[in-house]
């Protein structure tokens, strides 16, 4: 049994130190007030942090070669760049840069609206790839404004049309959308572009 005898810091501080006695023997150690701003910035940091390694094992594929391939110097390359250029992102619940470019130079464009049916959601793209490059769509469940829904694939070839509908969605919920283009279907694919992102609800 431990036998808390004291305990310091005053009002408004985040830290204090405190005195306890187990089986005869003294110990002081510093601890975080419960409640304190600095606890809760670590927690939803390492909330964030747990999810982008859970975001990178899960999209995987030419994703990690687009960032092991990087031009950026060697703390932005690999999983550590991907969760180094996304943790802030991840924590304000903005959109992620999911893909950088590797070996392509496609651009895209793309805008969102509900589709015609429930769980039905409408992509559209500025401009057409060019001939022969595949289009592959992720989509990620927000909850609360913050992104915390599984990615989902959605491989849409290389036919691209103006406006692709995607369905099988949950009904009134709001996901964010990426876009990629590769040289081949993505299991296959060796080059990928920057990933293109937009949000919305699915009807």
């Amino acid at each position: 049994m431990v036998n808390r005898l004291f305990e310091t810091g005053g009002a408004g501080s985040d830290r204090g130190l405190a005195l306890c006695r187990e089986k005869g023997r003294f110990y002081v150690f510093l601890y975080e007030k419960p409640g304190s701003a600095r606890l809760v910035r670590w927690k939803e940091a390492r909330r964030a942090y747990i999810k982008l390694v859970e975001d990178w094992h899960m999209v995987g594929g030419v994703q990690h070669e687009s960032w092991s391939g990087s031009s950026a110097g060697t703390e932005g390359r690999g999983r550590r760049g991907f969760i180094a250029a996304n943790m802030k992102r991840q924590m304000k619940g903005e959109p992620l840069e999911l893909f950088r470019p590797y070996r392509e130079r496609s651009v895209l464009r793309i805008e969102s609206g509900p589709g015609s049916r429930p769980g039905e959601m409408a992509i559209s793209f500025a401009e057409r790839l060019p001939r022969g490059k595949h289009l592959t769509l992720f989509t990620q469940r927000i909850n609360g404004c913050i992104a915390s829904g599984l990615f989902l694939r959605h491989d849409c070839g290389d036919d691209q049309k103006s406006c692709i509908m995607l369905d099988g969605l949950e009904p009134g919920t709001e996901y964010y959308i990426y876009a990629v283009a590769s040289d081949r279907a993505y299991d296959e694919a060796t080059s990928v572009s920057a990933s293109a992102v937009c949000r919305g609800f699915a009807a």
